[in-house]
């Protein structure tokens, strides 16, 4: 299978398994983990526990994550975004000038230690 220019990481144990136990073979593919980033749009509007503005991203105690969350204007409610998170990312050009809520959105993280300054909290 022609798989020129396509990149795995995570995934070189089941490349692998394809490989060796079912007999497939891939030309032009490379191992490259240096970059594990990915963009995704999400449909806020199902029913479920957070408003139609609202993302809940579930993280648990004692895990530590790396992300970037790149904003649109219209998201208001960011409540608990990096509890327990061990977050500790460049957030100081988002706009969250149409964000009304932010209560405990820092909770149980004290990796964190940005520069929020230039941050519009005037709806908040």
């Amino acid at each position: 299978m022609s798989a020129v220019g396509l990149k795995f990481c995570l995934s070189e144990d089941e490349r692998s398994s394809l490989i060796n136990d079912h007999g497939w073979s891939f030309s032009g593919d490379s191992k490259d983990c240096s970059d594990y980033s990915f963009m995704t749009t999400w449909k806020t509007d199902n029913p479920g526990t957070s408003a139609s503005t609202e993302v809940t991203i579930p993280t648990f105690a004692g895990e530590t994550y790396s992300y970037d969350v790149d904003w649109e204007s219209d998201v208001s409610n960011m409540e608990g975004l990096f509890s327990f998170a061990n977050y500790n990312g460049d957030l100081s050009l988002w706009d969250v000038s149409q964000v009304t809520n932010t209560v405990n959105m820092f909770r149980n993280n004290p990796a964190f230690d940005g520069d929020l300054s230039l941050w519009d909290m005037g709806m908040v």
